[in-house]
């Protein structure tokens, strides 16, 4: 009952704010009587000289605004070159009215322009005017972005743009943290956003612009406000709370033509940590990925010594310190230094229960565990560019990664099994100190008109050195371990240490045979040589190790690898066609040494790619790809002697697993409408493995032991997912579906068992778009997961609806909240419901730099959340305790932009 009062409600707003509009629309032409695609109409209500409404003509000239009846604008239409129109309007009804622009006769320069067009489209690029959208209550960029057309912010912050992940985003042209967007969209204050400029089919290199396939990159650049050729900005912010809670997040940035510096500060134990261990490990610095089209994978493993990931980032606990420098300096025109340093250090207390259901033994166990986690994170990268003419371009890149990382956890785990319960107390311990170097070049030289070269190289060093421990109560694993009986416990330990050299390097040639054909000739390179050493131990009661030197309870284990693989691409366009067929062959090479045994292989493989795209209009299009690929392994999976992956599972590799085929299909379609802000997306994709890993397990109770094998039977994965965005004067909304099945084999307890998982997922959400009125935003996502095993199968649902509010008021005060609500079941019983939320309250006197606020989160109190997982052998339903209700109050100082002289030329 309450969701339809609730959808009732908000459809009356929706269809009485209609009522209360009317359309002026028609056609733009210019004195030939040609129809203007992108002229700019812009209504300025005049009793409040707000800006309420704007549109942009189409291909074939139209345009529309919906304005309040009878209101005084006026409205100003304009269009680069052309004189501009300007009169007065104030309707009770729905008007016509056609335009014609006359050619312009003084220069741009000469014009003073009152009001900035919200939205301005150059080629592959649209520029936004922040002012044009932000409704008062917007505090950092992340809120900037949200309102505006056809760009999202998604859960973990990274920005995406028509559906695709920005690649790169620079601020007034330098890099800002390269490689990842989080920390600008978390970090640059809102009101110092002046444009954001989306460059679309992005690439780094001009030279390689009309010659490469760059529908897929996006990049960003925030354009500021400030107009000087010198100026800092930024804020100093605090806040203190109830049980000891507080946050200190200081942010200090300074632009000039030569240097840019930024200095991002945040402590805090809200459970807001500016960096998780997720972001540090996806944090690559920009580099490239060499080996995106050239049809061979090798899976660079990082180990993570399996310490937990935070659900959410969220925990019972979460105390976290972070510090940032970024910064750019060009000392000429040709010469650029640029780069980073990142440290973040947390400790989180984590308290979860799981209920884990074997399929094959058909023990069920229950554990509930106490966890502390502290790690440390270091980012370097160092960057040089040398451009010394337009026709050659080098960049070196260099980038250090190091963390320490620990995990101290209580575990209880209850199995039952045949009428049996067995309580056993574990103690565990992780921990590892890894670290990798990651270097690259580039070079890119335009020989001139028809001869382009690119060369990239790369060469990674990477040292991992996990250990784990187990404190059992009961022997585990039968008698795989001899362990000494006559002790009060079974302190059970691995160390392992894994070190990768890898060098790539890739020389392409483009031939262009016209301004709509070209040939791409390809040579590269991959080499790995990985060493991978581990033992276990028994602590004994008296403090001293007794080692086990079984065979396959160690590992000394040496792999090099070997890819070297030529292409040839054929780029060409007919008509609303693009076609880019290729073909490639690798010569590969594999030397796996162990237990004094050496596997060699050489072998050759040939596999062609395809992509077309049918260009139907400027801004829709329809894509099909086609690409086979070889994929490797690397040395965790081949080293025979036993891994302790936990306390209750053993793996074992397979030197002898062989390179699996990966064949998929993708067809994508999608339509981006800047004129009246509709956007649509498909994708259809099939890929299917041959010779795919599989896990053969044996099960025992709730005790496993892994290896893997090549699976004689094909893994195949079928997704399709749909999203449609449309945006009005008063309201935005958006619909999305996604479907992902998958279908797999293993082998459990010497018998072949087909599994699959089903995902389905469908989200609806509307919003209101007013100015100067508060703004609510409904949404309701609805999740279907069918899990099945053998003849095993498990249903899991989820409903999770959400209102989310945001108000400015008062001339100072902006309001914040957002509710969602989450109701977890299975097809017999409800598994757990929880509510979050969370809400914030802030004043600015008018023209001070001083912020006060007061947020609060948890406001219900609520105490854990709930997911669920799916593996080859278990289900598993897990619950983890959450942070409680806190109120804390914060205080932000407006470090305002002062600096040189004024670099603006006209008034806006």
């Amino acid at each position: 009952m309450r969701k339809i009062f609730l959808l009732g409600f908000f459809l009356f707003i929706f269809t009485f704010s209609f009522a209360q509009n009317i359309d002026l629309e028609g056609v733009i032409r210019d004195s030939d009587g040609v129809p203007i695609m992108g002229a700019n109409i812009v209504a300025v209500e005049k009793e409040t000289n707000i800006l309420d409404g704007f549109g942009i003509s189409n291909d074939v000239g139209f345009y529309r605004l919906t304005l309040k009846k009878g209101t005084d604008y006026e409205i100003k239409i304009t269009f680069i070159g052309l004189k501009e129109v300007a009169f007065n309007f104030n309707e009770q009804d729905n008007i016509k009215k056609n335009f014609v622009l006359e050619a312009q006769a003084e220069s741009l320069d000469e014009v003073e322009l009152v009001y900035e067009m919200p939205v301005i489209i150059k080629g592959d690029t649209i520029i936004y005017n922040a002012d044009s959208f932000n409704t008062g209550s917007e505090r950092k960029l992340e809120d900037v972005l949200k309102n505006m057309p056809g760009i999202e912010v998604n859960d973990e912050g990274r920005i995406e743009v028509e559906g695709k992940e920005v690649t790169k985003i620079t601020v007034e042209g330098k890099d800002f943290f390269d490689g990842d967007s989080k920390l600008a969209t978390q970090n640059l204050p809102a009101n110092a956003v002046g444009k954001v400029e989306v460059l679309r089919n992005f690439s780094e290199v001009n030279q390689l612009r009309s010659v490469t396939n760059n529908e897929d990159n996006v990049a960003i650049n925030i354009s500021l406000k400030s107009g000087k050729d010198k100026f800092w900005f930024g804020e100093l912010g605090g806040g203190l709370g109830n049980d000891d809670r507080f946050i200190a997040a200081p942010k200090v940035f300074y632009y000039s033509k030569d240097l840019s510096m930024n200095l991002l500060g945040n402590s805090n134990n809200i459970g807001e940590p500016p960096l998780s261990r997720r972001d540090f490990y996806r944090f690559e610095g920009g580099f490239n990925n060499l080996n995106a089209r050239t049809g061979t994978s090798i899976n660079i493993s990082t180990d993570d010594a399996g310490i937990t990931n935070l659900q959410n980032n969220r925990a019972k606990s979460i105390d976290s310190q972070f510090g940032a420098y970024n910064f750019s300096y060009a000392p000429s025109e040709s010469l650029e230094f640029s780069g980073f340093t990142i440290y973040s250090r947390a400790e989180n207390q984590l308290e979860e229960k799981n209920t884990r259901q074997y399929t094959v033994s058909n023990a069920l166990e229950e554990t509930s565990e106490i966890t502390t986690q502290e790690y440390e994170q270091q980012l370097y990268k160092f960057t040089t560019e040398f451009n010394p003419n337009e026709n050659l371009k080098t960049e070196y890149n260099l980038l250090y990664k190091t963390t320490n990382q620990n995990e101290i956890s209580g575990l209880t785990t209850i199995s039952r099994r045949e009428g049996q319960r067995i309580p056993e107390q574990i103690g565990q311990y992780r921990v590892q100190n890894p670290y990798s170097i990651n270097q690259e070049l580039r070079m890119y030289l335009t020989h001139n008109e028809e001869h382009i070269f690119s060369l990239e190289l790369q060469h990674l060093t990477q040292k991992e050195d996990p250990f784990y421990r187990a404190i059992k109560q009961f022997q585990p694993f039968g008698g795989l371990l001899n362990l000494n009986v006559d002790q009060e416990n079974f302190n059970i330990n691995q160390e392992r240490q894994a070190k990768t050299d890898k060098v790539e390097g890739k020389l392409d040639y483009y031939y262009i045979l016209s301004p709509r054909a070209n040939l791409n000739f390809t040579f590269g390179l991959t080499d790995v040589k990985q060493d991978f050493n581990s033992s276990i131990f028994q602590i004994l009661d008296n403090n001293t190790n007794q080692y086990f030197f079984e065979d396959n309870l160690i590992n000394d284990v040496s792999f090099h690898f070997r890819d070297v693989y030529a292409a040839l691409h054929y780029r060409f366009i007919s008509g609303i066609f693009t076609f880019d067929p290729g073909i490639i062959l690798h010569s590969y090479k594999t030397v796996n040494e162990q237990s004094e045994n050496t596997i060699d292989n050489t072998f050759a493989f040939f596999r062609p790619d395809l992509r077309i795209l049918m260009k139907l209009k400027d801004a829709e299009t329809l894509r099909l790809l086609y690409r086979s690929t070889r994929q490797f392994t690397d040395i965790n999976q081949l080293a025979e002697g036993y891994i302790f992956r936990n306390y209750n599972s053993f793996f074992q590799g397979n030197p002898n697993l062989e390179a699996a085929f990966f064949d998929v299909v993708n067809l994508n379609y999608q339509s981006i409408n800047i004129f009246n802000f509709t956007n649509i997306f498909a994708n259809l994709s099939y890929s299917v493995r041959d010779n795919a890993i599989q896990n053969t397990t044996s099960v025992a109770g709730i005790n496993s032991v892994r290896s893997a094998s090549n699976s004689n039977f094909p893994r195949e994965i079928y997704t399709a997912s749909g999203r449609i965005d449309k945006r009005s004067k008063n309201f935005k909304g958006g619909a999305s579906i996604n479907y992902n099945y998958s279908d797999f084999n293993n082998v459990i307890n010497n018998t072949p068992t087909a599994s699959s998982n089903f995902t389905q997922r469908y989200r609806l959400n509307i919003a209101t778009n007013f100015r100067i009125k508060p703004n609510i935003e409904v949404g309701y996502t609805y999740s279907i997961r069918d899990y099945k095993t053998g003849n095993v199968e498990s249903k899991f649902f989820t409903d999770a609806p959400y209102v989310r509010l945001d108000a400015y008021f008062l001339k100072g005060f902006v309001f914040n909240a957002k509710y969602t609500y989450n109701f977890y079941r299975n097809e017999e019983q409800t598994l757990n419901e929880y509510r979050f939320l969370e809400a914030d309250l802030s004043y600015t006197p008018q023209g001070s730099k001083w912020e006060f606020g007061v947020s609060a989160t948890n406001l219900l109190n609520d105490t854990q959340i709930n997911r669920d997982s799916f593996n080859q052998f278990s289900f598993t339903t897990n619950s983890y305790i959450i942070q409680p209700r806190y109120i804390v109050f914060q205080i932000t100082y407006d470090l305002t932009a002062i600096g040189g002289k004024s670099n603006k030329k006209k008034k806006i």
